[in-house]
């Protein structure tokens, strides 16, 4: 995973939202939280946001919208927004910069430790988070050559995690079309790696799909996104009141997305 992973480049628009809205109905279960590409504290809100904010309104989402008062918060600053006083986080990232920027603006918490390199199975077994992220800009292929390897790099993380008995993992990716492709459909390298990752993960995780619809028409090749998440997280959530696929189907309903559940 050698590749510097900016956030920017997709912080608040309607994929990273998708990864936000699980994090904040699963926020009460999380305690002990690793952030495999970290980035920066917060961004920019984007139009998109403002559009889901917009037709998303009134669907008890208030906490959220209103944690992003000021700014569109990353993932772990999210997360900690939600569990200030009980949250202890392990952040990796590999840029020295968002690094530095993330020392300084956690300089007050102890609880929160970061490391400028990439996350391996070997922090994973060390720290041994309960709930670990990973959000990749997406796969290795001949134009990102530098991109996280599916089977060297993903998998492994994810085992890692599979083998710590009372942890879990969440996995968001983006469903990118071919360039050349008219039609809204996943391009053939995008669908081979969702294709891998349902043959590994069927049996330790569930798996979540969503088709951006006509929000595709303005913005390149980003067309939908899977969210992959333990299924003992899953389990714990629906113990715990939390109806994730209700919930999701709602929200995507409400806003012209499609949502469904793939395994």
């Amino acid at each position: 995973m050698a590749k510097k992973y900016n956030h920017k480049n997709k912080a608040s628009n309607r994929g990273d939202i998708v990864k936000h809205i699980f994090l904040y109905l699963l926020r009460g279960c999380i305690y002990k939280y690793a952030d495999v590409h970290s980035g920066y504290y917060s961004y920019s809100l984007s139009n998109e946001f403002n559009r889901f904010k917009k037709m998303a309104s009134g669907l008890d989402l208030d906490g959220y919208f209103k944690a992003q008062s000021n700014g569109y918060l990353s993932s772990h600053a999210l997360m900690k927004h939600f569990n200030p006083c009980s949250l202890v986080m392990y952040l990796f990232d590999i840029c020295s910069e968002v690094t530095d920027s993330l020392r300084q603006e956690y300089a007050a918490w102890d609880e929160i430790h970061i490391f400028n390199y990439a996350a391996t199975k070997l922090e994973i077994a060390k720290y041994r988070p309960e709930f670990v992220l990973l959000d990749p800009p997406g796969f290795k292929s001949k134009s990102n050559p530098k991109y996280p390897c599916v089977t060297d790099d993903i998998l492994p993380l994810l085992e890692s995690v599979f083998e710590l008995q009372h942890s879990s993992a969440m996995m968001w990716i983006p469903l990118t079309k071919s360039l050349s492709e008219k039609r809204m459909i996943p391009s053939e390298a995008c669908q081979n790696n969702v294709s891998l990752l349902g043959d590994a993960l069927c049996d330790e995780m569930v798996a979540f799909s969503v088709d951006f619809k006509d929000w595709n028409q303005a913005i390149g090749t980003f067309i939908g996104c899977n969210i992959y998440l333990s299924s003992n997280m899953y389990k714990y959530a629906n113990k715990e009141g939390i109806d994730l696929f209700g919930k999701m189907s709602e929200i995507c309903m409400a806003v012209g997305w499609d949502f469904k559940r793939l395994f």
